[in-house]
């Protein structure tokens, strides 16, 4: 089989075991912290920025990687890999600068395939492994073929990734600019914990619960279930979230492992997202059978 190299940026969470199973590539965001900078996977956890938030009251700022280093990027994979094929999957496009930045870049390459995952997170995991596992290793070697098909997957709506969580703050929404002060107080005061679905490559609130952010989740993994029911792609879940309480993904994991999915990953959510979605967000990502 022709070889074809897939590479992310670090806004997808995605274990470390598949990357290696799959030989994927990964481009680092980097995340400010006061005079301070780091590279996101490699220099900085997710603690640092929860420790920097708690110490300054502000919020650290993550870059999007610009046009000179994906180049660079892309031609460190040509000089280990060969002259092959690369796909590279980025943070939806209303999220981040990165994705033109990208695209500008391969424009100066040949056989560099640029998509927008129009989502975040985990939801950029799904998008990859459905490329790698449903169509390349099905046999097709023809990059533009699956770039096509993963573009199409992820613009699909109801027929391509689901991807939600649910805050237990607007504190780190609010310092990044996201939410008024006054919605914050309302929400903290009131306890209601807002879950956010990308839909259309936008982030959307479409839901308010109150209570305890531990049984919150599982009201919201009841109402993912009953609005998708038998559109879910049982294949594969993800259950994302960023450094949290001590057992508060426990009883969610619990849960969706007894859902019929064939494989649940427990996924703790990289510096990038962190920085954005606060402690103890969580979210179930899965895909959705084709319309």
């Amino acid at each position: 089989m022709s070889k074809i190299i897939f590479s992310i940026d670090s806004a997808c969470d995605i274990p470390q075991s598949k990357m290696d199973e799959h030989n994927i590539y990964n481009i680092s965001y980097k995340i400010t912290m006061g005079n301070d900078v780091f590279t996101d996977r490699v220099d900085i956890d997710p603690q640092k920025i929860y420790d920097f938030v708690a110490k300054t009251k502000k919020l650290p700022k993550t870059s999007a990687v610009n046009t000179q280093e994906m180049l660079e990027f892309f031609k460190g994979i040509r000089e280990k890999e060969g002259d092959v094929p690369i796909i590279h999957t980025v943070i939806g496009k209303n999220f981040s600068l990165t994705y033109q930045n990208a695209v500008e870049a391969a424009k100066q390459l040949e056989n560099v395939y640029i998509i927008d995952s129009s989502s975040l997170s985990s939801g950029i995991a799904l998008l990859v492994l459905y490329a790698i596992e449903d169509i390349y290793a099905a046999g097709e070697t023809d990059a533009k073929v699956i770039a096509d098909k993963m573009q199409k997957k992820a613009y699909q709506g109801t027929g391509g990734v689901q991807a939600s969580f649910v805050l237990d703050t607007l504190e780190f929404l609010h310092k990044g600019g996201r939410c008024s002060g006054l919605a914050r107080f309302g929400a903290n005061l009131l306890k209601i914990k807002p879950t956010i679905a990308v839909k259309n490559g936008k982030m959307d609130s479409v839901d308010k619960m109150r209570g305890r952010q531990s049984d919150v989740i599982l009201k919201y993994i009841d109402k993912l279930m009953a609005e998708y029911g038998d559109k879910i792609d049982k294949r594969r879940a993800f259950v994302t979230h960023t450094l949290s309480d001590e057992g508060l993904e426990t009883a969610a994991l619990e849960k969706v492992n007894g859902l019929g999915f064939e494989e649940v990953i427990h996924q703790i959510a990289g510096c990038t997202i962190t920085t954005h979605c606060g402690k103890n967000t969580l979210g179930l990502l899965f895909l959705l059978k084709d319309e």
